[in-house]
């Protein structure tokens, strides 16, 4: 497990208070003071929340009570579960964050089956937006008209890129079924604010929809 004097210097390299911290692992204010300062033994489960919180923003504990940020990472989902395990990264990734915000590119919604639907749900839950590009005339919108706009057909291609914090997540398709079979998370924040910058560019020159005629909402 990670010591007291690791989260103090991870949290000085991310320059984070106390309640930044908290904030971003679920755990109270008041039980990270007192596991900074010795006063009382945190159980793993807690530490693990810590922990987990500071590698979610690039942090990576070493031996001896090394703290350094991490270099680019590439991480690999294998599975037709890919894109739900990308949600449950964006949640924890994003909780408690000043920018918790989910830009998605090439979404569509009513492909999204019951345990997607619920994972966005809970992401919405704890605080983060989502702002999508769609493809034009989609009427099968479930969140506000607001957080969409339309991409022409003929530059729309349903493989989904999700941008968030410091990472950029890529949907791979069966060549030959065009089926989710995994993707691909990369954590470099240069090339996460180049192409949030493209997206915002994007969402400026694209009009929002005017309708939806979804029954389902998120």
């Amino acid at each position: 497990m990670i010591e007291p004097r690791q989260i103090r210097a991870a949290r000085a390299l991310l320059n984070w208070s106390q309640d930044d911290l908290a904030n971003a692992s679920g755990i109270a204010r008041s039980s990270i003071k007192n596991i900074e300062n010795d006063i009382t033994i945190a159980r793993r489960e807690t530490i693990h929340d810590i922990q987990l919180a500071f590698e979610n923003c690039g942090v990576e504990f070493l031996p001896n009570a090394g703290v350094r940020v991490k270099p680019e990472t590439i991480t690999h989902l294998a599975g037709e579960d890919a894109f739900l395990k990308i949600l449950e990264d964006i949640a924890q990734t994003l909780r408690g964050t000043s920018e918790a915000e989910a830009l998605f590119s090439c979404v569509v919604d009513s492909m999204s089956p019951p345990e997607v639907i619920n994972a966005y749900r809970y992401i919405r839950s704890q605080g983060i937006k989502m702002r999508s590009l769609v493809k034009e005339r989609d009427t099968a919108l479930y969140g506000e008209l607001s957080e969409y706009r339309c991409v022409p057909e003929k530059f729309f291609h349903n493989s989904a890129q999700i941008i968030y914090h410091n990472k950029i997540a890529t949907m791979i398709l069966d060549e030959t079924t065009g089926k989710d079979k995994g993707a691909i998370i990369v954590r470099n924040p240069p090339l996460a604010a180049a192409q949030k910058n493209l997206f915002e560019f994007i969402w400026e020159k694209c009009p929002a929809p005017i309708k939806t005629e979804a029954t389902v909402r998120y």
